[in-house]
Formats: structure tokens, sequence, C-alpha cells
């Protein structure tokens, strides 16, 4: 590894007959140029450069690079192709400024032909012209696209848009952050309006910008260990991209455009997502916790994944070990996505709506093996949740019970029974709550006041389990507080009768005053008193209210007896280990 600081503008005159290449598992270009932000404040570094002080310079960071191991005209950027990228369309903004300045003095000149002063700027903007085309944005000698001299990655299609500027195509394309860096430097900054003089100073401030090359030496420099390592000045690397790096250098540049057009792309495409780097994230965790059989925290995903996961995949050779890992992971995201989407739980499951993922690690291996099974391990893991819920036991603690549980576990014919096996030998905070520990906590607990969706979940749950004809949406039902939600002073007579404040505080929420009714049906009863209520009751269709419309009175008596005959409904829908 040899560095030096030089000129960004003889970094590129030193290269000028080698093609720049950004890999293709680099970024897209991602500067924007909102205020404070990278573009912006490299304009406001540029303007600031002061010409008469031989001292003020830019110092831009560092550009690291390494020769192509097939072609020895070109070069790997391996780290600063934001900078790189972002300066080469400043250039491109200049030059076209400059064909607009030429063509205005051309027009200029038909009329005066004798015009000395106009036909000397003429040929001094022509030669700009070259020189900016030549030396920085062309190869002079190459044609196609091997004459376009920096090569970017073509995600977000990047190259297709860079490419189109580089030639003056006047068409249509896609929004992207080259664009809008490009209209910010010409149109924002006003350079389509400088005049020949203002561009030739901004020329010269730009050869004031300075750097510190890089230059990694074939066969004695890690390219990746080299670029892990780095964070410049531009935005900080995700372990995503830094993953992505990690296998894509170990392969040769033809293979890695292959791979990713058929594999990266797709896997890390989120659809739905507005932050689908954070949910790309979220599914590499989950799936190296579970090739690993340990929990993998959200920062420590590369690492483990380079210096852990890579390890255990063998394979013949590069290029097949990196496809095999790319198959493998866009299994495995398929399957994330589908529980995601809540579209692996049987029908009336209520694992979504704790709103956990601690066991996504267990269920995509299940699910990655074809798992006969795993409706029936779901079942048990949804009454192992609501348990724990119920009885107060911590959720954080299940990720390591799930993560061990795809170390220790075969998914095979006896997943089933070692399941319970395993789950049965976890103690203290680990526990599957018995039958009396959850029952004397579902009597008392505020269910609705800690997760109010969840307590609707379970009382629809329990209303399908004993009515089949059933065919109200779960979103067509709210949870009706038989004791009415008000403050205890504005409720009616009938409910103070027979129940303290105190008392009234205590049940509001709990189970035993919990039923399901229509929206409509719960909107038009409000506050109406008990009696009133039941005649609601008697004509809704819920199974469930059945049993209120038997009960006498509304009172701490009947709250704790109705709270009972749930649990038992409870009980015999999410069953224990025995």
């Amino acid at each position: 590894m040899v560095a030096k600081e030089i000129s960004f503008i003889e970094f590129l005159k030193e290269n000028q007959e080698k093609k720049l290449l950004i890999p293709i598992y680099q970024r897209a270009y991602e500067w924007t140029t909102k205020k404070d932000k990278e573009v912006y404040k490299l304009w406001e570094d540029i303007e600031n450069i002061q010409l008469r002080d031989p001292n003020s310079t830019h110092f831009l960071n560092s550009i690291v690079y390494i020769e192509d191991e097939k072609n020895k005209h070109f070069i790997n950027i391996i780290d600063g192709q934001q900078r790189i990228t972002t300066i080469s369309i400043l250039f491109i903004a200049i030059r076209d400024r400059l064909n607009s300045l030429f063509k205005e003095n051309e027009k200029v000149l038909k009329k005066d032909k004798d015009n000395e002063e106009i036909t000397s700027q003429l040929e001094d903007i022509k030669i700009e012209i070259e020189k900016i085309s030549d030396n920085f944005l062309e190869r002079k000698w190459q044609k196609g696209e091997d004459k376009v001299r920096l090569s970017l990655s073509n995600k977000n299609k990047d190259r297709e848009v860079y490419n189109h500027f580089i030639n003056n195509n006047n068409i249509s394309l896609p929004v992207s952050n080259i664009i809008k860096t490009h209209k910010y430097f010409l149109n924002t900054k006003k350079i389509k309006s400088f005049s020949f003089d203002e561009l030739k100073t901004l020329l010269e401030k730009i050869e004031r910008i300075n750097i510190v090359k890089v230059t990694l030496e074939l066969e004695k420099d890690n390219p990746q260990t080299v670029f892990s390592s780095l964070n410049g000045g531009g935005l900080k690397l995700k372990d995503t991209d830094l993953i992505k790096n990690s296998i894509f250098m170990k392969i040769e540049r033809e293979k890695q455009e292959e791979l990713h057009s058929e594999f990266w792309e797709k896997l890390e495409y989120m659809p739905n997502e507005k932050n689908s780097d954070k949910e790309f994230a979220k599914f590499m965790q989950h799936f190296l916790t579970m090739k690993l059989g340990r929990v993998v925290t959200t920062n420590s995903i590369y690492e483990e994944f380079v210096n852990k996961y890579l390890k255990l995949v063998e394979a013949d050779n590069d290029y097949e070990k990196v496809k095999s890992i790319l198959i493998e992971m866009l299994e495995y995201k398929d399957i994330f996505l589908d529980l995601k989407n809540d579209e692996l739980y049987s029908k009336d499951s209520i694992l979504p709506y704790f709103e956990i993922e601690a066991y996504y690690p267990f269920f995509m291996l299940l699910k990655g093996k074809n798992s006969p099974l795993f409706t029936k391990i779901s079942k048990i893991i949804e009454s192992f949740y609501l348990r724990r819920f119920v009885y107060a036991l911590p959720v954080g603690a299940t990720k390591n019970i799930f993560a061990s549980a795809c170390k220790e576990l075969n998914i095979d014919d006896t997943i089933l029974n070692t399941f319970i096996t395993f789950l049965k030998s976890k103690e203290k905070n680990l526990r599957f709550p018995s039958d009396e520990e959850f029952r004397g906590s579902f009597l008392i607990k505020n269910l609705y006041e800690d997760k109010s969706k969840l307590t609707k979940a379970i009382l629809f749950v329990l209303e399908q389990s004993n009515n089949s004809s059933l065919e109200l949406d779960f979103n067509d039902i709210e949870v009706e507080h038989i004791l009415p939600q008000n403050d205890y002073h504005n409720l009616s007579h009938c409910w103070k009768e027979d129940l303290s404040n105190d008392e009234y505080d205590k049940q509001l929420h709990s189970m035993g005053n919990l039923t399901l009714l229509t929206k409509e049906d719960n909107s038009s009863i409000k506050d109406a008193c008990f009696e009133s209520k039941k005649e609601v009751y008697l004509e809704s269709n819920f199974q469930l209210n059945e049993y209120l419309v038997d009960v006498d009175e509304w009172n701490s008596e009947s709250i704790k007896s109705h709270g009972n005959y749930l649990v038992e409904l409870a009980l015999d829908r999410w069953k224990s280990l025995e």
C-alpha cells in the first residue's frame, strides 16, 4: 500500500488513459444537495478557496484504488466513489456551460464576422472543452462505453444516467441523485449564467482540491480488509454495504455483474418498505442468528457474517461459494417477507399481534427445511408467548431461546417432541408458564391497557374457536367494555350502585370486563346501563355474549366469574406443554 497527497486533478491526469471502475457491489450515488449535506458542503468548500492565498486549498479525503487483475488499463475504486462522481458531475456542468457559451459566441460571430475578440474567445472555449473532456471525462481514443472515463455501478440506473450526460444525450432520464446534483451545479449555483472568466476561476479552484491517493498492490494488499476499515468523509457505510463488498470482491467483474443482477438486486429489494435498508438489516440479523445459533445484534452483523458465517460455507471456488451464499440468503429472505406479511400464520393465530420478531430465526429455519410440523410448533410458540405476556415474563429473553433452538434442535420428524422437551427444560425467566400461573394473572392483569389490539385478537380467536359460522372480519369488530370507559364521576348511577371508584379502576380493563361487538353496536350502546346492553348482546352474532345474557347484574363478582369463563376457554385454546 502506497499513500501520497496530491491534487485531485493530478490524480486524474496521471490515470488519464485508464478507466475508473466503480465495482457493481458498491453503493449507488447517494450524495445529496440539501443544505448542509455532502454536495452543498463541497460547493461551499470550493467557493471558499482563495486563489490569492497559495495555502488556500480543500482536502477531499482519500481515494483508494487497485489495478484491475484482468486489464491493466482499468483501476477499481475501493473508496472515494462518491467524491469522484460528484467532481465529475461538476466537470460535466462546466462543460455544458462552455458548450452554451460557444454557441452564444458563434451567433455573435455570424453577425460580426470580423470580431477578433469573439474569435479568440471561441478558440479558448473550444480548448477548455477539449481539456475537460480529454483529461477528466473521456478516454479520447476509445469508443462506446469504453470511452466514458468513469464507469459507475448501475444501481438506480446511475451508469445509464451518467453516460447520457457524458454523451450530451437530450433524452428523458429517471430521477436520480446524479441528475439532482447536475441541476444543482448548473442551475441552483448559476453555472449556466457564468461568464468564461468565471468558469476559468472555478476550474482554478478545483485545481486546489487535494486528496490522499492510496494505491493498493496486487497480491500484497487485501482490498476487502482495507475497505471494511474505511469510513471516510462521505456517508457512513452500513453493515449490509460491507457484506456486499465482502462477497463480491472475491470474484471477477464479469461474474459480479451476473450474480448482482440475478441475486443481489432481488435480495436487497424490500417491497412496501419505506426504510428498505433497515428491513434488509433485520433480515440479515435473523438469518445470521438462525445460521450461527446465537443472537446476532444489529451492530455485529458484518463481523458475524465475515468472521463466522463465511467460514461455514464450502465450495470448489469463490464464484460457487458466493453463488451458493446468495441463493441461500434469497430463499430465507422470501420466508422472512412471508413472516412480515403474516402469510405463514394460521388464520386464527395471534402471534403477529405481539409485534415481536424473536422467534423469526427458528420459524425461518423450520420453513426453510419444509417441516410438516410448522403449524403445530407455531401454535406451541403462540401459547408460549401469550402465557409469558399474561404472566409478565420478559419478552427479550426469548431471543436466546429461539437462537439456541436453531443450533440445538434437528429439524426432522421428531422436532415436535424435541421442541416440547426443549421448552420444558427452560427455567425461571425462560420458562413456559403453567396453567395456574396463567389463570391467576389472566384474571387480574389489565391486558387491554397493555396491548389493546392483542386483547382484541385474543377475544376474536376465542370467538372463532366456539363459533365456526362467524363471518365478520377482524377489522369490523371492537372490544366492548361492559363496564363503560368513562370518568367514574360521570358514570350513570346504575353503574355506581355496586362498584366503588377503586373497584372501577381495578376492573375496567381486566379480561372479565371485556367482550366483542361490531363497531356499529359498540357505538350505539356507549355508557348504557347493563340491562340495556344485554339487549344488544342478545341480538349480536357473538357466541361469547351468550354468557352475558344470563347474568343478572354487573359487579366485581360477575366480572370475576366472566373472567373465569374466558380463562377456561383460553386454557383450552392455548394449552400447556403437558
